[in-house]
């Protein structure tokens, strides 16, 4: 019999965050069904939390947030103080939560939600648009004098209120099409995103057609 062929490896890149103990790991868009922190997560990732070398795992659209315990285990005894060098911390923990990750993604399914709620239909369209509009996107509505607000997820619909001067202003379009339609589709294949005015939708739609 010959053996089973293994799983396809997904592609992960670290990338540094606010909070210098947490590292973002980017993966491709769609890899999970739900966002915010998982309930379970596989095999050698959970055993990074149990034993406290993690603290805390949180899933976005698009990548895996992972933080560092405080008293990490993985920690050179005669090296930095791990509490306080952050550096010191991901040097050792980065290598093991890596290939931890790279394990635990092999069957995203194994991974499940915290919530019936962040398995919601919407809820990972709804996380992405909150995040474009936290984001790049969203500075620079804002640098020009708007705002940007998710007003609700109807499938793979997502409807955006642009407010301030970009209400009614006739480069929304652009502004819409070009930046959070391209950044929406990015992070969540085959959405769409609708403009909203005063509660009336207008004839503006960009993404899968």
């Amino acid at each position: 019999m010959s053996p089973s062929p293994a799983a396809p490896t997904v592609a992960v890149h670290p990338e540094a965050t606010a909070d210098p103990r947490t590292i973002r790991w980017v993966v491709p868009a769609g890899t999970f069904d739900f966002v915010g922190a998982p309930r379970v997560v596989p095999g050698a990732l959970q055993a990074l939390l149990d034993d406290g070398s993690l603290s805390a795992i949180a899933v976005e659209p698009a990548a895996v947030l992972t933080t560092a315990g405080v008293g990490n285990p993985l920690a050179d005894p005669a090296g930095p103080d791990p509490t306080t060098d952050t550096s010191e911390t991901w040097h050792t923990l980065g290598g093991p939560v890596r290939r931890a990750l790279l394990a635990a993604l092999a069957d995203p399914t194994d991974w499940q939600a915290a919530s019936s709620l962040d398995a919601l239909p919407g809820a990972v369209l709804a996380a992405a648009v909150e995040q474009i509009i936290a984001g790049e996107v969203g500075a620079y509505v804002r640098s020009h004098g708007g705002s940007a607000q998710l007003v609700r997820v109807e499938g793979s619909v997502a409807t955006i209120a642009l407010d301030g001067a970009c209400s009614g202003c006739p480069a929304r379009g652009a502004t819409l099409g070009l930046r959070f339609g391209r950044a929406v589709e990015a992070l969540c294949p085959g959405a769409e995103v609708v403009l909203e005015e005063n509660g009336v939708p207008l004839l503006l739609r960009w993404g899968r057609r």
